[in-house]
């Protein structure tokens, strides 16, 4: 349900403030009434209660997920201070270009039935292409090759202008333990 209320953005929002704003009046009309309406007020409360749990649990998850990026931030932090550093020239990337492709329901409810109906079902999806690219590099580390597997979720000519402004990057090495690591690919985000 929560997932629905943020795809539906600020339709959605504009909605739950109609629905908030229905229940408020009705507890407002049981209550300000000749004799106090209790059936308002009851179909009110039955209205703002789940809502408002709805609500409380949104901002639940939201507090979760920012200290879970927060906690993240710290221990890239950490672990770059510790970690040995490798200067990458990322012009020696080996990059493959991806496609994925999602169908997605444009049209639903009365709309898509008729559609459907009238054999026109296709023009209730529309396919949506994602382009990512997969960067590897191989890197020698203490006299052991090492290779390094990036997912970009870019084209590959954005890859490639973006690698070819920035020059280098740094990739942060376990000493200990060469399956941990953190390839500094921070610059692709600041724009």
């Amino acid at each position: 349900m929560i997932k629905f209320i943020d795809k539906l953005g600020v339709l959605g929002q504009l909605i739950y403030l109609v629905i908030i704003g229905i229940g408020a009046f009705l507890i407002i009309s049981g209550v300000y009434s000749y004799t106090i309406e209790w059936k308002y007020i009851i179909v009110g409360l039955m209205i703002l209660v789940p809502l408002f749990l709805l609500l409380k649990e949104k901002l639940k998850m939201d507090e979760t997920e920012s200290k879970n990026k927060g906690a993240y931030e710290k221990y890239v932090k950490e672990f770059k201070a510790s970690a040995d550093r490798i200067v990458i020239l990322l012009d020696e990337a080996h990059i493959i270009e991806n496609k994925r492709y999602q169908t997605v329901n444009v049209v639903e409810g009365n709309g898509a039935a008729l559609n459907e109906i009238a054999g026109y079902g296709h023009l209730n999806e529309e396919k949506i292409e994602h382009v990512y690219c997969k960067v590897t590099f191989k890197i020698n580390y203490h006299d052991t090759t090492i290779t390094v597997k990036h997912t970009i979720h870019k084209d590959e000519t954005t890859v490639r202008m973006y690698f070819y402004m920035q020059k280098s990057t740094t990739l942060y090495i376990n000493p200990y333990d060469v399956d941990e690591f953190y390839l500094d690919m921070e610059f692709l985000d600041k724009t």
